[in-house]
């Protein structure tokens, strides 16, 4: 299989991989927006306590760190579809692989507090795990692109 193909492969790999992380997280998006926006502009009461801003200012960062998540992972699905569809220039598909693997293994890392010993085996292997897969191909994809572009560099120097 020749680079361009194997890149289109492994595209398509990391957008079926991701579909069950994206429907099991994408539903709750609104409420995320919603949530973010109450806590940003709702007052803090004048009897809060120190413990309770404190509370309060830690779970509008982790509200943060989940919207960004969610924009990066539509990023990358939507960069993903642009290397299927081979409309990217070899940079930015590189750019996109190594984006695609810091972002799997982001949303990983930001699932993995919430993690219990009753969590069902299934969710932790869809907002875990398969997160890590993807990260993996993404990063099999970017050695690719490189050896690709090595390739046709060495080939042809002066294009």
């Amino acid at each position: 299989m020749n680079e361009p193909n194997l890149t289109r492969a492994l595209a398509i790999v990391c957008i079926l991989a991701a579909f069950p992380i994206a429907f099991l997280t994408l539903p709750w998006l609104p409420g995320t927006i919603l949530e973010s926006v109450e806590l940003v502009r709702g007052s803090v009461p004048t009897w809060a306590t120190e413990s309770f801003r404190t509370s309060r200012e830690a779970h509008l960062h982790h509200l943060e760190v989940a919207l960004t998540l969610y924009a990066l992972g539509l990023l990358v699905l939507g960069g993903l579809v642009a290397i299927a569809a081979k409309i990217l220039p070899l940079w930015g598909e590189l750019l996109l692989w190594l984006m695609a693997a810091a972002t799997a293994v982001s949303i990983s890392t930001f699932w993995g507090p919430s993690i219990s010993p009753s969590t069902d085996p299934t969710f932790i292997f869809m907002a875990v795990r398969l997160p890590l897969v993807i990260a993996a191909v993404a990063g099999l994809g970017a050695v690719v692109n490189l050896v690709g572009t090595g390739a046709r560099f060495f080939r042809n120097p002066g294009q």
